[in-house]
């Protein structure tokens, strides 16, 4: 190449080659020719680019706010069809999958009750009127009543939603002389001339029961049994239950779902003392220590080891929280030794 560029003879004879060629190309029939279809190709397309939008304005239809389609061309289904979003940005369709596994999947009814609720149904006493608190789609009180256990209910509700429900299952069931439902935040359900005898608050938190029972005291007569199935949080409840003279009668503890439920039944019988212990893990599950008992205390003991170590590992953990875990780990791993 460098030799190419110092010969000047070379330079000049390849400047004479190209410059003849383009004079032939162009002055040829041709090359001339070539030239026309290359010049009218380009026109075609420039209108055609400029009839697009119109075209495609003519395709519109303002009712279906899509583009029109061929009439021969496969037609879309309208169910997941989502138009102005391109098909990549769109979510995947997910058809739903039935939770076989829960209350839901179990196509739960007034006949039918969860093996959470069946248990609490079996603590409810014989003819009792029944108030309960939280009841969602009243399938507890209309399953008691339509077996003979109760004489009547109080189905209390503070959410639209399942106080709507509640009412449909009562009405379904042609029960609405025997089951009052109630819009009503906790105990308020409860009215005087009801002569309750039982209460039930199932499917909440213990410190959301405990709080319900605490802001509804003016409304117990003393003389109602309580039936208590707390989602966690047993021990502020049983301190609930100690500190107002409320005896605990029975405990159980059953899992269903991959989740440990715990039943508290308690009547008031006057003063009470519970250990610390005995607060944590229920006064008579420390004496029955039931194989469900004691398998939920070991996936407890894991679950609190973990996160046992993962204090260790944070900063500014508070001294007085790790302190509080420490004595957990150790009162379940003495439990369970």
């Amino acid at each position: 190449m460098q030799d190419f560029l110092r010969c000047p003879h070379l330079n000049l004879g390849y400047f004479a080659l190209f410059t003849f060629r383009t004079q032939h190309f162009f002055t040829s029939p041709m090359g001339a020719q070539s030239i026309t279809d290359q010049v009218a190709r380009g026109q075609q397309r420039r209108s055609a680019c400029a009839q697009k939008p119109a075209m495609e304005d003519a395709a519109f239809d303002p009712v279906r706010s899509g583009p029109l389609r061929h009439p021969h061309s496969r037609p879309r289904s309208h169910k997941f069809e989502m138009p102005g979003i391109a098909r990549q940005n769109r979510p995947p369709i997910r058809h739903k999958v039935p939770d076989l596994g829960g209350e839901k999947g179990q196509q739960l009814n007034q006949q039918t009750l969860s093996m959470r609720l069946a248990r609490v149904a079996a603590h409810v006493p014989t003819g009792a009127r029944l108030a309960d608190i939280g009841s969602d789609h009243g399938y507890l009180p209309v399953a008691l009543l339509l077996r003979g256990s109760i004489s009547a209910a109080v189905a209390g509700e503070v959410a639209l939603t399942p106080f709507h429900a509640a009412r449909r299952t009562v009405r379904d069931n042609g029960l609405e002389q025997q089951v009052s439902v109630r819009l009503a935040d906790g105990l308020a359900a409860i009215e005087p001339g009801d002569a309750i005898s039982a209460i039930s608050l199932c499917g909440m938190g213990g410190e959301t029961i405990r709080d319900l029972l605490q802001a509804g005291k003016a409304r117990l007569n003393g003389q109602e049994r309580l039936i208590l199935q707390p989602n966690g949080g047993e021990q502020p409840l049983r301190q609930w239950l100690m500190d107002n003279g409320y005896r605990i009668l029975c405990e159980e503890v059953l899992r269903e779902n991959r989740f440990d439920y715990e039943i508290i039944v308690a009547e008031r019988t006057g003063p009470v003392s519970y250990s610390p212990r005995e607060l944590y893990f229920g006064p008579l599950q420390l004496q029955a220590r039931s194989p469900a008992f004691l398998a939920k205390w070991q996936r407890l003991l894991r679950l609190k080891q973990r996160t046992l170590e993962n204090f260790s590992r944070a900063q500014a953990v508070p001294e007085e929280k790790v302190q509080d875990m420490a004595r957990q780990v150790r009162w379940i791993s003495e439990l369970l030794g």
